[in-house]
């Protein structure tokens, strides 16, 4: 999604990590209004990669439960994988 590449380029560059967020969330809110399960999901996760790149993994993880529901529910399995990597990336950092 162009969120995540925002997102990413935002590790290097302020501004990018802005715009990254606003398309996420513009995402979601299109996925949401027509109901599209596998678009909220993937705005989802892409959402939760802001509050984990600025250290608050609880609410990271709480945006990717979401993500991972939405997946299993339309059985989007590659895309769940995916997620549960990025809830175990979470749960690593929250142990130390």
């Amino acid at each position: 999604m162009l969120g995540e590449a925002y997102l990413a380029a935002g590790a290097f560059e302020k501004g990018a990590a802005i715009k990254g967020a606003a398309i996420c969330k513009e995402a979601l809110i299109a996925s949401d209004r027509t109901q599209f399960a596998l678009g909220m999901g993937l705005s989802t996760r892409s959402w939760a990669e802001l509050p984990q790149a600025q250290g608050e993994s609880v609410l990271a993880k709480r945006e990717l439960l979401i993500a991972a529901e939405l997946f299993a529910a339309v059985g989007a399995e590659f895309e769940l994988a995916r997620t549960r990597l990025e809830l175990a990336d979470v749960d690593r950092i929250q142990q130390r």
